[in-house]
């Protein structure tokens, strides 16, 4: 369960997104509509230094579909409370797949599926020839921007985060990555769990340098 007893569960068979709430993780009431449509599902939320909610889902628009989709994306939802309504935006830079969202110094960022390389007819978003990577995000109300790429290859994300000690700690699972498998094999061959440390001060310093910011939202 997220904090705030907030969760954002998705259809099974994907197409809709919904914000629910819970005092116990027994009993749980909707609270809004995040996304309906477009094969969406994989949402995730985080919150803004002023208390807005802002959510992720990864839009197929075709789910499953062996070539993709050249519409696919990333739905960016921000919502104020009581988080009954929302804005959005979306990002091409890729669909989210399995993010894990958390925030540090006043900023979002995400643990998540990257689509590596060009995009052509055999490489649309969300296709299974395509290359595929975990990857760190700066995520915000109008953009996604990738920071960097963990080492991974063929099928792989899904991330697990914890922050300790001043380190961002992922662990994932991935193929072999001295292979850059298309994600078609990486799915029906072998892959490992991997963890992954990252210094919080460089994260943040990253997502200045790719993302043109200047000084965080708030202190932390």
């Amino acid at each position: 369960m997220t904090s705030h007893g907030m969760y954002p569960p998705s259809w099974n068979h994907h197409g809709r997104s919904i914000l629910l709430r819970s005092t116990d993780a027994v009993r749980w009431s909707l609270v809004s509509e995040i996304w309906r449509g477009e094969g969406n599902d994989e949402a995730d939320l985080g919150w803004l230094p002023d208390r807005r909610m802002l959510a992720t889902a990864r839009l197929e628009v075709t789910p499953d579909r062996t070539l993709g989709n050249r519409d696919a994306s990333t739905l960016l939802a921000t919502a104020a409370p009581p988080y009954e309504s929302w804005t959005y935006h979306k990002s091409r830079v890729t669909p989210l797949d399995g993010p894990a969202l958390f925030a540090y110094d006043g900023r979002i960022y995400a643990v998540a599926r990257y689509q590596a390389g060009p995009r052509s007819v055999f490489t649309r978003l969300g296709g299974t020839f395509s290359r595929k990577r975990t990857s760190l995000f700066l995520v915000e109300p109008e953009r996604l921007v990738r920071l960097s790429d963990l080492p991974s290859a063929g099928d792989t994300s899904y991330a697990g985060v914890v922050l300790k000690d001043g380190a961002l700690f992922a662990s994932y699972y991935t193929s072999e990555i001295r292979r850059d498998y298309p994600w078609i094999l990486g799915m029906v061959l072998p892959t490992r769990i991997r963890m992954t440390q990252v210094p919080l001060d460089r994260l943040a310093g990253l997502a200045r340098e790719k993302a043109g910011l200047k000084e965080a939202a708030s202190p932390r």
